[in-house]
């Protein structure tokens, strides 16, 4: 079967998220890993390809959360989006981790999976 995830986000929407809840709101969606390596900006990206995930996935299984999706950005456009091994096993997907695309333009971000 093949699955497709697709999500845009709108980057003053994230940017206004981020600025009213803060860390309560990375915490939510970033691991530890994330927000090391990352910076504000480059969350949006990763949040984006959390969301094409979930979108593959149909939901996120009952207790996990967008933290249990690791985001790599590999390239200026491409990016490795890593299921955590129980919510892997849970899922209907060939492979744990996948590769996909992102594009930033002026206002939003576009992100594109496929499995």
């Amino acid at each position: 079967m093949i699955s497709v995830g697709i999500d845009l986000v709108d980057i003053e929407r994230f940017k206004l998220a981020l600025s009213r809840s803060g860390e309560l709101f990375v915490s939510r969606i970033l691991n530890n890993y994330e927000i090391a390596k990352y910076d504000s900006y480059q969350w949006a990206i990763l949040f984006s390809a959390k969301e094409c995930a979930i979108k593959m996935i149909k939901q996120i299984p009952k207790d996990f959360r967008l933290r249990d999706i690791q985001v790599d950005i590999l390239s200026k456009d491409e990016l490795l989006v890593t299921f955590d091994e129980s919510l892997y096993k849970q899922v209907d997907l060939p492979t744990n981790s996948i590769k996909g695309t992102y594009k930033v333009f002026k206002d939003c971000i576009v992100t594109h999976l496929i499995a």
